[in-house]
């Protein structure tokens, strides 16, 4: 569930296949039009690739907070102009990484994902783009 937590490299844009492939990912692992929206967990390799694009070109990632405090996080690749916002190219739930859903549960969910989305690396990019910085722990809470 925990894949290894490679450094930050420089912001970069994804490489086309690494683009296509992350996009791909995020088709198969999500229903846009069912409910519940999780067509699959995803595996520990498709999530150790993604984690390693994240961390190697710094990609900016959002954390979201649905009913009840349900978390996803949407991850977005570098605009090719500043002025520019990034496009979001795969989101992931806490379902596809095996997170379990309550109360109990739901601090290791917000642990899971802040370490993306609360970095000190993704608060310099959000900013950089003009993007909401994350809020408090509080605010995600149900």
């Amino acid at each position: 569930m925990s894949p290894d937590l490679p450094s930050y490299g420089p912001p970069s844009r994804l490489s086309s296949p690494d683009l296509e492939w992350i996009k791909r990912w995020s088709s198969e692992i999500w229903d846009r039009h069912g409910f519940p929206n999780l067509k699959r967990r995803a595996s520990s390799e498709e999530l150790s690739r993604a984690v390693s694009l994240v961390r190697a070109h710094r990609l900016p990632c959002i954390l979201h907070s649905g009913p009840y405090g349900d978390l996803s996080m949407s991850v977005l690749n570098h605009s090719d102009f500043p002025q520019v916002p990034p496009d979001t190219v795969a989101a992931v739930h806490r379902d596809h990484v095996g997170l379990e859903a309550g109360f109990d549960k739901w601090n290791a969910s917000f642990d899971w994902f802040s370490r993306f989305t609360h970095s000190e690396e993704n608060k310099a990019v959000l900013k950089f783009y003009s993007l909401h910085a994350p809020e408090e722990k509080s605010r995600y809470e149900y």
